[in-house]
Protein backbone atom coordinates (compact mmCIF):
# COMPACT_ATOMS: atom_id res chain seq x y z
CA UNK A 1 0.00 0.00 0.00
CA UNK A 2 1.59 3.51 -0.59
CA UNK A 3 2.04 5.78 1.96
CA UNK A 4 0.13 9.23 1.19
CA UNK A 5 2.34 12.25 1.61
CA UNK A 6 0.49 14.66 3.57
CA UNK A 7 1.10 18.78 2.49
CA UNK A 8 -0.05 21.93 3.74
CA UNK A 9 -0.23 23.98 0.84
CA UNK A 10 0.70 27.80 1.64
CA UNK A 11 -0.15 31.18 -0.68
CA UNK A 12 -2.27 34.34 -0.29
CA UNK A 13 -4.26 33.47 -3.51
CA UNK A 14 -7.11 31.38 -3.38
CA UNK A 15 -6.79 30.81 -7.18
CA UNK A 16 -3.18 29.43 -6.72
CA UNK A 17 -4.19 27.37 -3.73
CA UNK A 18 -6.15 25.92 -5.71
CA UNK A 19 -4.66 25.49 -8.61
CA UNK A 20 -2.16 23.43 -6.34
CA UNK A 21 -4.48 21.42 -4.68
CA UNK A 22 -5.78 20.37 -8.09
CA UNK A 23 -2.24 19.14 -9.31
CA UNK A 24 -1.41 17.20 -6.49
CA UNK A 25 -4.46 15.89 -5.68
CA UNK A 26 -4.12 13.86 -8.91
CA UNK A 27 -1.37 12.60 -7.58
CA UNK A 28 -1.96 9.05 -6.08
CA UNK A 29 0.90 9.28 -2.92
CA UNK A 30 -0.09 12.69 -2.32
CA UNK A 31 -2.86 14.34 0.12
CA UNK A 32 -3.66 17.50 0.51
CA UNK A 33 -4.77 18.26 4.10
CA UNK A 34 -5.01 21.77 4.44
CA UNK A 35 -4.20 25.44 2.98
CA UNK A 36 -3.18 28.42 4.74
CA UNK A 37 -3.27 32.27 3.25
CA UNK A 38 -0.45 33.18 6.25
CA UNK A 39 2.62 32.25 7.84
CA UNK A 40 0.31 32.43 11.22
CA UNK A 41 -2.05 30.42 9.85
CA UNK A 42 0.51 28.16 8.94
CA UNK A 43 2.19 27.87 12.06
CA UNK A 44 -1.10 26.72 14.23
CA UNK A 45 -2.35 23.90 11.50
CA UNK A 46 0.91 22.27 11.36
CA UNK A 47 0.50 21.46 15.07
CA UNK A 48 -2.92 20.01 14.20
CA UNK A 49 -2.25 18.60 10.87
CA UNK A 50 0.93 17.33 11.20
CA UNK A 51 2.04 17.33 7.34
CA UNK A 52 4.97 15.56 6.28
CA UNK A 53 5.49 18.46 4.07
CA UNK A 54 4.77 22.73 3.82
CA UNK A 55 4.74 23.65 -0.06
CA UNK A 56 5.29 27.75 0.88
CA UNK A 57 4.44 30.57 -1.13
CA UNK A 58 7.86 33.12 -0.58
CA UNK A 59 5.38 36.04 -0.83
CA UNK A 60 3.00 36.03 2.25
CA UNK A 61 1.75 38.83 4.18
CA UNK A 62 3.40 40.24 7.17
CA UNK A 63 5.56 37.39 7.80
CA UNK A 64 7.13 36.32 4.42
CA UNK A 65 7.78 32.48 3.15
CA UNK A 66 11.65 32.86 4.69
CA UNK A 67 10.90 33.69 8.23
CA UNK A 68 7.86 31.26 8.16
CA UNK A 69 9.97 28.26 7.25
CA UNK A 70 12.87 29.11 10.07
CA UNK A 71 10.31 29.35 12.71
CA UNK A 72 8.27 25.96 11.35
CA UNK A 73 12.29 24.39 11.32
CA UNK A 74 12.81 25.48 14.77
CA UNK A 75 9.69 23.80 15.78
CA UNK A 76 9.36 21.00 13.56
CA UNK A 77 12.85 19.33 12.66
CA UNK A 78 11.57 16.90 10.67
CA UNK A 79 8.97 18.46 8.94
CA UNK A 80 9.96 19.81 5.11
CA UNK A 81 9.46 22.75 3.26
CA UNK A 82 9.66 23.81 -0.41
CA UNK A 83 9.69 26.83 -1.10
CA UNK A 84 7.53 28.54 -4.71
CA UNK A 85 8.99 31.58 -6.13
CA UNK A 86 8.93 33.95 -8.98
CA UNK A 87 12.26 34.54 -9.51
CA UNK A 88 15.93 33.42 -7.91
CA UNK A 89 17.09 36.19 -5.65
CA UNK A 90 15.93 34.65 -2.20
CA UNK A 91 17.24 30.96 -2.84
CA UNK A 92 19.84 30.64 -0.46
CA UNK A 93 18.02 32.46 2.12
CA UNK A 94 15.31 29.78 1.43
CA UNK A 95 18.27 27.16 2.18
CA UNK A 96 19.46 29.01 5.35
CA UNK A 97 16.16 29.04 6.48
CA UNK A 98 15.92 25.65 6.33
CA UNK A 99 13.85 24.70 3.36
CA UNK A 100 14.29 20.90 1.25
CA UNK A 101 13.89 22.45 -2.23
CA UNK A 102 13.32 25.84 -4.09
CA UNK A 103 11.03 25.82 -7.11
CA UNK A 104 10.29 28.53 -9.41
CA UNK A 105 7.01 28.98 -10.69
CA UNK A 106 7.64 30.00 -14.18
CA UNK A 107 9.84 27.27 -14.32
CA UNK A 108 7.54 24.40 -12.92
CA UNK A 109 5.63 21.68 -14.38
CA UNK A 110 2.79 19.21 -12.73
CA UNK A 111 5.32 16.48 -12.77
CA UNK A 112 8.09 18.64 -11.66
CA UNK A 113 6.27 19.44 -8.24
CA UNK A 114 4.84 16.04 -8.12
CA UNK A 115 8.16 14.93 -8.37
CA UNK A 116 10.11 17.09 -5.97
CA UNK A 117 7.35 16.46 -3.08
CA UNK A 118 8.18 12.46 -3.75
CA UNK A 119 11.88 12.82 -3.63
CA UNK A 120 12.10 15.02 -0.66
CA UNK A 121 9.76 13.32 1.50
CA UNK A 122 11.30 9.92 0.65
CA UNK A 123 15.04 11.89 1.16
CA UNK A 124 16.94 9.19 -1.32
CA UNK A 125 18.46 11.49 -1.71
CA UNK A 126 16.90 14.83 -0.55
CA UNK A 127 17.52 17.51 -3.69
CA UNK A 128 19.74 19.86 -2.09
CA UNK A 129 22.19 17.26 -1.46
CA UNK A 130 21.79 15.14 -4.96
CA UNK A 131 24.54 16.52 -6.93
CA UNK A 132 22.66 15.44 -10.58
CA UNK A 133 19.23 18.16 -8.99
CA UNK A 134 21.71 20.68 -7.73
CA UNK A 135 20.39 24.02 -9.25
CA UNK A 136 23.57 26.03 -8.09
CA UNK A 137 27.14 26.04 -8.28
CA UNK A 138 29.93 27.94 -6.46
CA UNK A 139 33.00 28.18 -8.70
CA UNK A 140 36.58 29.17 -7.52
CA UNK A 141 39.43 30.41 -9.92
CA UNK A 142 42.78 30.42 -8.44
CA UNK A 143 44.71 33.97 -9.30
CA UNK A 144 46.02 33.70 -12.76
CA UNK A 145 48.47 35.84 -14.35
CA UNK A 146 46.61 36.92 -16.98
CA UNK A 147 43.40 39.21 -16.72
CA UNK A 148 42.69 39.02 -20.34
CA UNK A 149 42.67 35.13 -19.84
CA UNK A 150 39.84 35.58 -17.48
CA UNK A 151 37.66 37.39 -19.02
CA UNK A 152 37.93 35.20 -21.96
CA UNK A 153 36.70 32.19 -19.74
CA UNK A 154 34.03 34.42 -17.93
CA UNK A 155 32.48 35.55 -21.68
CA UNK A 156 32.58 31.99 -22.97
CA UNK A 157 30.96 30.61 -19.55
CA UNK A 158 28.35 33.60 -19.79
CA UNK A 159 27.45 31.98 -23.71
CA UNK A 160 27.42 28.44 -22.24
CA UNK A 161 25.02 29.98 -19.32
CA UNK A 162 22.58 31.65 -21.79
CA UNK A 163 21.75 28.26 -23.93
CA UNK A 164 20.25 27.02 -20.65
CA UNK A 165 19.01 30.10 -19.33
CA UNK A 166 21.21 29.92 -16.42
CA UNK A 167 23.82 32.86 -14.72
CA UNK A 168 26.06 34.02 -12.79
CA UNK A 169 23.91 35.47 -9.71
CA UNK A 170 27.63 36.50 -8.00
CA UNK A 171 31.31 37.01 -8.15
CA UNK A 172 33.34 38.02 -5.40
CA UNK A 173 37.13 39.06 -5.94
CA UNK A 174 39.63 39.50 -8.98
CA UNK A 175 41.50 37.97 -11.68
CA UNK A 176 45.10 38.25 -9.26
CA UNK A 177 43.10 37.42 -6.08
CA UNK A 178 41.33 34.56 -7.08
CA UNK A 179 37.70 34.83 -7.65
CA UNK A 180 34.06 32.88 -6.24
CA UNK A 181 31.06 32.29 -9.09
CA UNK A 182 28.41 31.48 -7.14
CA UNK A 183 26.27 30.28 -10.90
CA UNK A 184 22.29 29.40 -11.15
CA UNK A 185 21.32 26.11 -13.56
CA UNK A 186 17.92 26.47 -14.69
CA UNK A 187 17.16 23.32 -16.80
CA UNK A 188 20.50 22.29 -17.07
CA UNK A 189 21.78 18.84 -15.11
CA UNK A 190 24.77 19.24 -13.34
CA UNK A 191 27.06 16.68 -15.08
CA UNK A 192 26.14 18.29 -18.54
CA UNK A 193 27.30 21.41 -17.06
CA UNK A 194 30.46 19.98 -15.99
CA UNK A 195 31.28 18.45 -19.45
CA UNK A 196 30.85 21.50 -20.69
CA UNK A 197 32.79 23.17 -18.46
CA UNK A 198 35.61 21.02 -18.97
CA UNK A 199 35.51 20.98 -22.57
CA UNK A 200 35.67 25.07 -22.86
CA UNK A 201 39.02 26.16 -24.18
CA UNK A 202 40.51 28.29 -21.30
CA UNK A 203 40.03 25.38 -18.97
CA UNK A 204 42.16 23.65 -18.29
CA UNK A 205 40.99 20.83 -15.32
CA UNK A 206 37.61 21.18 -12.66
CA UNK A 207 37.81 19.29 -9.87
CA UNK A 208 35.10 19.12 -6.37
CA UNK A 209 36.29 21.22 -3.43
CA UNK A 210 35.97 20.58 0.00
CA UNK A 211 34.49 22.01 2.69
CA UNK A 212 37.85 23.13 4.27
CA UNK A 213 39.43 24.04 1.04
CA UNK A 214 36.58 26.24 0.16
CA UNK A 215 36.78 28.06 3.69
CA UNK A 216 40.86 28.26 3.31
CA UNK A 217 40.00 29.58 0.02
CA UNK A 218 37.23 32.30 0.96
CA UNK A 219 40.26 33.33 3.81
CA UNK A 220 42.38 33.68 1.46
CA UNK A 221 40.20 35.99 -0.50
CA UNK A 222 39.72 38.58 2.75
CA UNK A 223 43.55 38.52 3.53
CA UNK A 224 44.16 39.50 0.18
CA UNK A 225 41.46 42.12 0.08
CA UNK A 226 38.91 41.10 -2.13
CA UNK A 227 35.51 41.93 -2.25
CA UNK A 228 33.52 40.60 0.88
CA UNK A 229 29.64 39.23 0.78
CA UNK A 230 29.70 35.75 -0.87
CA UNK A 231 26.21 34.63 0.04
CA UNK A 232 26.34 31.14 1.39
CA UNK A 233 26.23 28.26 -1.40
CA UNK A 234 23.14 25.99 -1.16
CA UNK A 235 24.95 23.71 -4.09
CA UNK A 236 28.27 21.81 -5.05
CA UNK A 237 31.58 23.50 -5.25
CA UNK A 238 34.44 22.86 -7.80
CA UNK A 239 37.74 24.79 -8.25
CA UNK A 240 38.33 25.26 -12.03
CA UNK A 241 42.12 25.85 -12.84
CA UNK A 242 42.82 27.37 -16.43
CA UNK A 243 45.34 26.93 -18.64
CA UNK A 244 48.33 28.43 -18.14
CA UNK A 245 49.41 30.87 -20.72
CA UNK A 246 52.16 30.63 -22.92
CA UNK A 247 54.47 33.52 -23.45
Amino acid sequence: MTVAIKVIVVDGHELIRRGLRSILEAEENIEVVGECTTAEEVLLQVRRLSPNIVLMDVRLSEIDGIEATRRLKEQYRELDVIILAENSNRRSEAFTAGASAFLLKDDLSSAALAQTISQVFQDNPSLKDDKSLVSEVELTIPPTADAVQIMRFLSQLDEMLKESKSDVRQMVGSWDRGTVLAVELFNNPLPNFLDKLRNMPEVEKVEEVSTSTRSDFLSYLRRSGARRGLRPSSGANFQVVLKEVVA
